[in-house]
């Protein structure tokens, strides 16, 4: 591997358009059509909770939650271009997808910036468990990524810190190139390695 000679600069992402989000939002337009109590949103707490093997549609808009939490084998749809604020945790679990037509239709930002209550985690997490696809960009300079194996990840992500269990695979759409000038995560190639042609 060939490591950076210099360390990139992730600015937190703006604070009036995190502001903005927590008090306007598309939370209430989350579909849970036909899953009864397997999907719940407490409007409250701010908190989404899928249940294992539940199914939720996310349309465009903008969102804003303190936890995130997909039970194994849950899947969210993003319908549209989608931009999530999350502050406490992201937490993706085993078997879990986040579907999406593009990478970039699904900006998370995941933010050290407190809610106004005093249960605020020190650092936000976003948590990645074994077995997972997930299309996003994700932004998370304050925060830490923790990735389980045998994941598929299609889009891109930056954070404070990054933990890797096991083998994932990553898969990096081109077009970020151009979307990165907006504020969510672009990667840079340092390394590559090309594999071996199939014997016949």
């Amino acid at each position: 591997q060939a490591p950076r000679q210099f360390e990139l600069d992730f600015p937190a992402a703006s604070y009036d358009e995190f502001q903005a989000a927590m008090t306007s939002n598309n939370n209430a337009g989350i579909s849970t059509a036909n899953q009864g109590n397997s999907v719940r949103y407490n409007a409250q707490q701010m908190s989404l909770d899928v249940a294992g093997n539940a199914n939720v549609t996310m349309p465009a808009g903008t969102y804003f939650f303190k936890s995130i939490h997909m039970r194994g084998g849950s899947t969210l749809n993003v319908t549209g271009p989608v931009k999530i604020y999350v502050t406490d945790v992201l937490d993706i679990g085993a078997d879990a997808d986040i579907f999406a037509s593009w990478p970039g239709d699904v900006q998370i930002f995941a933010h050290p910036y407190p809610l106004p209550t005093p249960d605020v985690s020190a650092e936000t997490l976003v948590k990645v468990n074994g077995g997972s696809n997930v299309t996003w960009a994700l932004y998370a300079p304050g925060a830490a990524l923790d990735i389980g194996g045998g994941n598929h990840f299609y889009g891109a992500a930056a954070a404070k810190r990054i933990e890797l269990n096991g083998s994932n695979a990553f898969h990096y759409d081109k077009a970020l190139g151009a979307f990165g000038s907006k504020g969510a995560a672009i990667i840079e190639r340092l390394y590559w390695k090309e594999a071996p042609l199939p014997r016949p």
